[in-house]
C-alpha cells in the first residue's frame, strides 16, 4: 500500500498529512479520472493510481471514525450537540 499521492504537479504528497478537505477532493478527482479512463478503455488499470485511491479511502475512513468517536465522547461528557 502506498503512503503518498502524486498530485497534478507530479509531487509526492504524504496522504496522512493532507488536509481533510483536500484529501476528500483529491480522492474524488482520482476516482473520477480512473472511471473516465475505463470508459474509454475498459482494460485500463493504473495500479499506482488505484493504490493511491485505496490509501486515500482508508485514510478518510480512519479520520471519519476518529471524528465520530470524538463526537460520541463529547456527547457522553455532556458537551456538543447531543440528546438532552
Amino acid at each position: 500500500m502506498t503512503s503518498t499521492y502524486t498530485d497534478s504537479k507530479g509531487n509526492a504528497v504524504p496522504i496522512a498529512s493532507m488536509v481533510y478537505n483536500h484529501l476528500k477532493s483529491a480522492h474524488a478527482k482520482a476516482v473520477k479520472v480512473e472511471d473516465l479512463a475505463r470508459e474509454v478503455d475498459p482494460d485500463h488499470r493504473d495500479e499506482q493510481r488505484l493504490a493511491e485511491i485505496e490509501a486515500m479511502r482508508l485514510e478518510i475512513e480512519r479520520r471519519d471514525a476518529a471524528y465520530a468517536e470524538g463526537q460520541a465522547d463529547a456527547i457522553d461528557a455532556g458537551e456538543g450537540f447531543g440528546p438532552r
